[in-house]
C-alpha cells in the first residue's frame, strides 16, 4: 500500500516500506533514501498547512484552520468566543450556558451582551423574538402589538408560580405589621355577696328605710335610747347582685409604617434574550 499521509504509517518500523510510493525497503537505492525525504518533507508541510484530508487542526500566525470535517474557520477570533459545529461547518460564537428565558441575579446596574435587566420594561417583539416566542405576554403585552413586558424583580422577591401564586402574580407588603386597635371585652358573671353592719341601738330617730342594694332588718318607733326604752341593735344589710362588665382597652400597636422584613441585599436580575 503506497503511504500518502502521515495518519498512514504504522507503529511498527518494518512495516513502513515506502513513503508516497518510493521504495524504501532494505536494499533501496541510494536515489529513493533521498527521494523519500523529500517526499515525508513535503507530506509534513502539508500537514502543518491543513491541505492534507484528515488533517485537524493547524495554527497559523494565531489563527485556527479547521479541515476535514467542516467549512472551517480561519480568523483570529474573538476573546472569550469558543467553537462549536452548526452541523455544516465550525463556528465561533460566544458561549451559551444559559437557556433563552433564563434569569438569574446580576451585580450591576447594566446587563451583560445577550441579556437583559428584569425591570418590567417593553421591549420589541421582533428585536427580541427569541425571548417573545419563550415568554409571550407574561408579564404584559407592551403596546399590545410590536412590544412585550419583561419580568420586573424590581423591590420584589421571587416567589415559585403553582397552585396558590401564578406566574407574574404579584401582593405582599414591605409594611406587614400589626395596626393600631382596640379590643372591647365582657366578664363573666361575678356571682353575689353580701355583707350587714351593726348601726347600734335602734330606736333614736324613728324608722329606718333603704334602697337599691341597702336595706335594713326591721323599721322601729322613735323611742329613747337606755335599758328602760327597750330599744334593741338594728343591722343594716348589703347585698350585691349578679353582674357583668363591659369596656375598651387602650390603643396600641404601630402607625402602619414599620416594615417587617428579614435581612436584605439588594441585587439586580437579568433574562437571557
Amino acid at each position: 500500500m503506497t503511504i500518502a499521509k502521515l495518519s498512514e504509517y504504522s507503529t511498527t518500523p518494518a512495516s513502513n516500506t515506502d513513503i508516497g510510493g518510493i521504495n524504501i525497503n532494505e536494499g533501496c537505492s541510494p536515489a529513493n533514501l533521498n527521494n523519500a525525504i523529500r517526499e515525508l518533507m513535503a507530506q509534513l508541510k502539508d500537514f502543518r498547512d491543513g491541505t492534507i484530508a484528515g488533517a485537524v487542526v493547524t495554527p497559523t500566525n494565531n489563527q485556527l484552520t479547521v479541515r476535514g470535517g467542516g467549512t472551517g474557520l480561519i480568523s483570529s477570533g474573538t476573546s472569550g468566543n469558543v467553537l462549536t459545529s452548526d452541523g455544516s461547518g465550525w463556528v465561533s460564537s460566544a458561549p451559551n450556558y444559559v437557556p433563552t428565558g433564563g434569569m438569574m441575579m446580576w451585580g450591576t446596574a447594566s446587563a451583560p451582551t445577550g441579556y437583559l435587566l428584569c425591570n418590567g420594561a417593553a421591549v420589541s417583539r421582533s428585536t427580541y423574538s427569541a425571548l417573545f416566542a419563550v415568554l409571550g405576554t407574561t408579564y404584559g403585552s407592551g403596546d399590545g402589538s410590536t412590544t412585550f413586558n419583561l419580568p420586573d424583580f424590581r423591590d420584589r422577591f421571587p416567589v415559585g408560580a403553582g397552585t396558590t401564586y401564578s406566574a407574574n402574580s404579584t401582593g405582599g407588603s414591605a409594611n406587614a405589621i400589626t395596626v393600631s386597635h382596640t379590643h372591647t371585652f365582657t366578664t363573666g358573671s361575678a356571682g353575689s355577696a353580701s355583707g350587714s353592719a351593726v348601726l347600734g341601738n335602734s330606736g333614736d330617730f324613728g324608722p329606718r328605710s333603704a334602697s337599691g342594694i341597702m336595706s335594713v332588718s326591721t323599721s322601729l318607733a322613735n323611742r329613747p335610747q337606755g335599758s328602760a326604752g327597750g330599744g334593741s341593735f338594728e343591722s343594716l344589710n348589703i347585698t350585691i347582685p349578679d353582674h357583668t362588665h363591659t369596656g375598651t382597652t387602650d390603643s396600641t400597636g404601630s402607625s402602619g409604617t414599620n416594615a417587617n422584613l428579614p435581612p436584605y441585599l439588594g441585587v439586580y436580575f437579568i433574562i437571557k434574550t
